[in-house]
């Protein structure tokens, strides 16, 4: 490292931590404001509750529906089609209409979460659901649950299913416009510097992972869980890009998706990586991004380690390549 690169460095130290302590602290208590207004307006509106929501632009016209996401799940899969419903109250079981899944899409994954903690209880999905089974149950503990379902490469007929909860239909199934996703094109024009300073935080803990507990940056950034998912994240910095290496074998098994976040945490660019050799554009601006690679049932799984190579190459200081995933 020469002096020039440990003086930049030391500078922007000075005052980078020092904002990312106060951006962490704004969207500690902001998290905590919002989710307790959620629980509160679903104990007002509890009808609301049992009814499937989709990622679209008519849900973020909805007043509040922006922040409740920013602030529960604002590591957006630009990917998938993403369907909640929840909380909905549970004695012993909820029953999926996997048919239904199975029409929209070839690769879907229904999760199941406690509400409000978000801890993934049970899934089901294109990998484990019974082949030509109607419907799927799904044994839970009694208390509440929030319900997330992702559909990738989803057909022409987009219909998220019917619940039953205890045996008895609550949860209506619900048809999607195919091109619902297109509101990503325009999202990032949502930027402001109330959504800058609710997540400048990632971006700093993500250039300094290296002096960061991992436990911490993996529980701070990683979007909530779908356990057949895995993510590798970092951070790219202007003039730099984002080079991926990927084995023959990982790309037959698993479709592996790339979201670039501007300091907002809005998406500005979105790629499925199809060949074994990838690199984005140089980076405008500072920004983060996340590589989610996703079993599609196209081979055996295996290991990820070795198949996956991810580095950031370039910048204005001369060139330079780090690893941030080894």
């Amino acid at each position: 490292m020469s002096w020039l690169t440990r003086v930049s460095f030391a500078t922007s130290i000075l005052w980078e931590l020092p904002l990312a302590a106060l951006s962490f602290l704004f969207f500690k208590s902001t998290k905590f404001l919002v989710r307790r207004l959620l629980s509160l307006y679903y104990v007002l509106q509890s009808k609301s509750a049992l009814r499937w929501r989709f990622a679209s632009a008519e849900l973020l016209d909805t007043p509040g529906a922006l922040p409740m996401i920013m602030t529960t799940g604002p590591r957006w899969n630009t990917h998938a089609i993403v369907g909640t419903t929840g909380p909905v109250v549970v004695r012993d079981s909820l029953t999926v209409n996997v048919a239904v899944a199975e029409r929209s899409a070839p690769v879907w994954t229904l999760v199941v979460c406690t509400f409000p903690g978000y801890r993934t209880v049970t899934t089901v999905g294109s990998l484990n659901a019974p082949f030509g089974g109607s419907s799927e149950r799904l044994a839970l503990s009694p208390g509440k649950y929030w319900i997330a379902l992702r559909y990738y490469h989803w057909k022409e007929g987009v219909e998220l299913p019917e619940i039953l909860v205890d045996g008895t239909r609550t949860i209506p199934a619900v048809s999607v416009p195919r091109g619902v996703n297109d509101f990503y094109r325009t999202l990032a024009d949502r930027t402001s510097l109330f959504y800058t300073c609710l997540h400048y935080y990632a971006f700093v803990s993500l250039k300094y992972r290296r002096y960061l507990p991992a436990v911490f940056v993996e529980r701070e950034f990683v979007p909530l869980g779908n356990p057949e998912t895995t993510f590798h994240f970092g951070a790219v910095q202007a003039g730099e890009r984002l080079w991926i290496q990927v084995s023959l074998r990982l790309l037959s098994s698993h479709d592996v998706y790339l979201t670039l976040y501007n300091l907002a945490s809005f998406p500005i660019a979105s790629h499925q990586v199809t060949s074994q050799d990838f690199m984005t554009a140089e980076s405008p601006a500072n920004c983060v991004y996340l590589i989610r690679t996703h079993p599609n049932g196209g081979g055996p799984a295996g290991s990820e380690r070795d198949a996956l190579r991810i580095a950031v190459v370039g910048g204005a200081l001369g060139s330079t390549e780090r690893h941030p995933d080894r």
